[in-house]
């Protein structure tokens, strides 16, 4: 009588305890690459049975940036998927292009190259319209990408840039929903740090420099040869990581939030080494032309300011410290999006700057909720919480503002 029984419990025991390990564990990661006419996009995939979601790093990052986002968006049965944009990524996991032209790493040619190919296949793939969300850099090439900007003519990669109601109609045939996160709308209002930095790094920009190469960036072929240099940069990096986790004095411009990144030393140095990527010569010079003119354009011209119509619903999520995408003129121009009858809306994040806004220790806790929220459903989901932290009037205030933030 008894030993049935008790193998009835045993059973149980085992069952209850496998169940718990498997969702503790992380999910499987799977390498993917999609290539067409020389450009080759890797990333990688937690590969689920629910909508599939694409997520976007920024500048000077690669896919390591979502991965705790990633696996709890896996976990609430999402089908994740990362990409490195073109010139961005680690070792066999950098994003190319082969035989590349001038302009082939820069701003357009993700947004008309990278993140289409991606979306297609993507589509191609799971057979259902796919839900984008990029921080900074990656919600600025989804926005473009969904208000139609494209080549005139596809099929010739000289052609002008251009921004067409069939192309938004298109994309909106696979594209279910975007969210940015800390992503401006342009450049014209950047905080004074931000312009005496995008000057520093001018020269190396012109000598055509990579900016920067940080980390585990080469090919394991040539990991032996390099294996004394990597050690020194990775002993510079641990000691920078250090400095970060305990300077008292923030970053300007609300890049950085420190408190919100006190995880202990050996996992934020992996974090810091592990999330960096270089940038292409092609892209600096955008970004530089873009702050040192106040402009937002092409190459040929285009101005993509004006890029701003789409038949996709947009969520433009932002921090409450961020001078690089400020929340309050984020506000103010979702108003008058909305005016105009286009499907966008804004959130705020409180007490948190431009990069610990995905990778801070709460990161996962405070954007998950209204993620989830949208991704269900964009067009008529209803945020429980939307911020819109009061900003200091007078004199008085400001100091105290200033010193608390």
């Amino acid at each position: 009588m008894w030993f049935p029984l008790f193998r009835v419990i045993a059973a149980s025991v085992f069952f209850a305890y496998a169940a718990a390990v498997t969702c503790l564990a992380a999910p499987p990661l799977e390498e993917i690459s999609f290539e067409e006419a020389g450009r080759v996009v890797k990333g990688v995939r937690y590969a689920g049975k629910g909508p599939p979601v694409l997520l976007l790093h920024g500048i000077f990052e690669n896919t390591r940036v979502w991965k705790d986002m990633g696996e709890a968006l896996h976990a609430q049965g999402y089908d994740v998927w990362m990409i490195n944009w073109s010139g961005h990524g680690k070792g066999d996991q950098k994003s190319t292009v082969h035989s590349p032209e001038k302009g082939d790493y820069s701003f357009e040619s993700l947004v008309t190259k990278d993140l289409p190919m991606s979306v297609d296949r993507i589509f191609q793939i799971t057979g259902q319209k796919v839900l984008i969300m990029g921080h900074s850099l990656g919600g600025l090439v989804a926005e473009k990408y969904v208000a139609g900007v494209t080549r005139s003519n596809p099929q010739n990669p000289k052609s002008p840039i251009v921004d067409t109601a069939a192309r938004r109609r298109q994309v909106a045939e696979k594209v279910k929903g975007v969210v940015t996160v800390g992503s401006p709308f342009d450049f014209d209002d950047l905080p004074l740090f931000f312009k005496i930095f995008t000057r520093a790094l001018e020269p190396l920009a012109k000598r055509g420099i990579a900016l920067p190469v940080v980390g585990p960036d080469i090919a394991p072929t040539q990991q032996q040869s390099a294996q004394g240099v990597r050690e020194i940069e990775r002993r510079v990096w641990k000691l920078l990581a250090q400095v970060l986790q305990r300077s008292p004095i923030e970053i300007p411009g609300g890049v950085l939030k420190h408190s919100n990144l006190s995880r202990e030393d050996e996992e934020f140095f992996l974090l810091m080494y592990k999330a960096l990527s270089g940038m292409h010569p092609d892209l600096t010079k955008d970004f530089l032309r873009w702050v040192a003119h106040r402009s937002f354009d092409s190459r040929d011209g285009f101005d993509f300011k004006k890029a701003l119509e789409t038949d996709v619903p947009i969520l433009r999520v932002t921090a409450e410290q961020d001078r690089l995408a400020d929340p309050e003129r984020t506000r103010a121009m979702v108003k008058k999006l909305r005016a105009h009858g286009l499907p966008v809306r804004s959130y705020e994040v409180p007490s948190t700057g431009h990069v610990d806004l995905i990778l801070g220790k709460q990161a996962v806790p405070k954007l998950l909720p209204v993620l989830q929220e949208f991704l269900g459903d964009p067009k008529t989901a209803v945020l429980k919480e939307e911020f819109a932290v009061p900003r200091p009037c007078g004199l008085k205030s400001a100091l105290q503002w200033l010193r608390n933030s």
